[in-house]
């Protein structure tokens, strides 16, 4: 169904005919098929220059942009991953036709802008069967500007597709597509988020920073102070 992105698929079985050229398909009588929403997964993730992550020590490159998370102008890019698989998660067949997707913001009062407006060269861009990658880099102007919120949309056409909004809604859905299909994204476990910094405060120690001589306290997270 292209207006809601929701799809049916069925696994039949094919038997050589008694002639051996036809092929008989076995038909599931009476069973009529199940429309189900897209089993689309959207994924966002930040590069930016390396930093000691707190619990491991280790230097990491990239991060996950959870819902409703955020990035930071120094970032040097954004990657958009699209992973669209049957509802058991097995590979969908490469040619079949898939959605139309778009990378939209929000500039404080100024409302919905496409990216292509913007000249970065990112608006819509296809939603195929399987893992797939957009990168999204912002020019030097566009990282001194006021904050900025991007959104994914998505919508059922793989031609044509129509992001047109929703006239009657309020506030930030009226820049949402009034037809958009649905689809799964990472969101963050604060509650985890939380356990995990107060296990990590009675570990702080004294450590050397790699190519310095610095080191943090345990007194000195707290009072923002740093040793040579």
């Amino acid at each position: 169904n292209r207006a809601t992105g929701y799809l049916s698929m069925r696994v039949i079985q094919a038997k050589p005919g008694a002639d051996g050229i036809d092929i008989d398909v076995d038909a599931v009588a009476g069973e009529p098929s199940q429309m189900r929403p897209p089993n689309l997964k959207m994924y966002v993730s930040r590069e930016f220059d390396g930093l000691i992550r707190g619990d491991t020590l280790q230097d990491i490159y990239s991060s996950t942009i959870a819902f409703e998370g955020s990035g930071l102008t120094s970032d040097k890019q954004v990657y958009v991953y699209s992973d669209w698989r049957d509802q058991s998660g097995r590979l969908l067949p490469a040619e079949l036709p898939g959605y139309t997707g778009r990378i939209t913001r929000v500039i404080e009062s100024k409302g919905a802008s496409e990216l292509a407006n913007s000249g970065t060269g990112v608006a819509h861009f296809s939603i195929l069967p399987n893992t797939h990658l957009q990168v999204l880099r912002l020019s030097d102007a566009e990282r001194t500007t006021a904050r900025e919120h991007f959104y994914v949309h998505v919508n059922g056409k793989s031609d044509g597709a129509d992001f047109s909004p929703d006239k009657d809604a309020q506030g930030l859905l009226q820049y949402r597509p009034k037809h958009p299909v649905p689809t799964l994204i990472q969101v963050a476990d604060i509650g985890a988020s939380n356990t995990l910094k107060e296990e990590l405060i009675p570990m702080a120690f004294y450590f050397t920073l790699p190519g310095s001589h610095k080191y943090t306290s345990p007194r000195s997270l707290n009072e923002g102070v740093q040793h040579e």
